[in-house]
């Protein structure tokens, strides 16, 4: 594994004819869409931080996917988070536009969700992640403790970092 250290403006079409490719890492590029890889079916981690992408793109292909980053975009969309495979361990979408999150119950296998610098008024409801050991919800506009309770009572409580909110008991 060598990595390639680019900055600017890059075609990243060519990636398409990976098959075999694991981990794919683009940042600091100017690009405002995912490069396609449907030939990448092997792929276990993607980060695409520093981009102008609104959306999370379809990552249905993926099913080996374990790890996403999307860190400092203007992801605001969350409706293709559905498309990630149920086996994800970790979700990186901290320094977004993310007000809410919708159901993510499929993700039994998730350690690690992180969504600081985000738009969250309120701690999600994540009682069902039962691999959860670590959520980072820090610097959002969350105001009240709701749903911590449901954190606590889980099997094992993940790490919650709830630090620069402007929580009121």
């Amino acid at each position: 594994y060598t990595p390639i250290n680019y900055s600017g403006s890059i075609n990243i079409g060519n990636l398409n004819n990976l098959p075999n490719l694991k981990s794919v890492q683009l940042n600091k590029l100017n690009a405002t869409s995912f490069p396609t890889l449907k030939e990448s079916k092997q792929l276990t981690s993607i980060v695409f931080s520093e981009k102008q992408l609104n959306t999370i793109p379809n990552l249905s292909n993926f099913i080996n996917l374990k790890s996403v980053n999307f860190e400092s975009n203007n992801i605001r969309d969350l409706s293709n988070l559905n498309t990630i495979s149920p086996n994800l361990e970790t979700l990186a979408l901290g320094k977004n536009q993310i007000s809410s999150l919708p159901n993510m119950n499929q993700f039994t296998k998730l350690q690690s969700l992180v969504l600081y610098t985000n738009n969250l008024s309120e701690i999600p409801d994540l009682s069902k992640l039962i691999s959860l050991n670590k959520l980072d919800i820090s610097n959002n506009n969350i105001h009240t403790y709701k749903n911590l309770d449901k954190l606590n009572e889980m099997a094992t409580p993940p790490s919650v970092v709830l630090q620069r909110n402007t929580l009121t008991a």
